[in-house]
């Protein structure tokens, strides 16, 4: 917005254009990736330990919300137009662990914990394959 306000040959559709685009980012992320964060720890931790979790993961989130408004400026400054390839760099490495995380649909929270219990126990990564698709699927 700031950039569209400061251009000299600025048309009259730009700023407009810049605030409907922040609006459908905010509304598509609010729909999309956003509750992610939210939804996730419930499914994944045992009852147990649910409220730990999902405390420590609220923590991590706003820790990193505040990292990247504290990182931001000073890497664009650093950076200019390529400040934002340290930020899609972390994002591939969470597509790559959202990825090798299992499918929980259609599973009961009490199916989720069994299946990840054997694995906490041995204080493996919860990532690791513990049983191949086809036995959890069967399961």
């Amino acid at each position: 917005l700031t950039r569209a306000q400061e251009c000299t040959t600025r048309h009259d559709w730009q700023v407009p254009l810049v605030v409907v685009a922040m609006v459908l980012f905010v509304l598509t992320f609010g729909v999309g990736l956003g509750p992610v964060v939210w939804l996730l720890p419930a499914e994944l931790f045992p009852t147990q330990l649910r409220a730990s979790a999902i405390a420590t993961t609220t923590v991590v989130n706003w820790l990193a919300n505040y990292v990247v408004g504290q990182l931001f400026l000073p890497l664009a400054s650093w950076l200019g137009p390529l400040s934002f390839l340290p930020f899609a760099a972390v994002l591939a490495a969470g597509l790559l662990l959202a990825f090798s995380l299992p499918e929980t649909r259609g599973r009961t929270l009490e199916e989720i914990e069994a299946y990840f219990a054997p694995r906490l126990k041995r204080g493996h990564s919860i990532t690791a394959p513990l049983m191949p698709a086809a036995a959890w699927r069967g399961a």
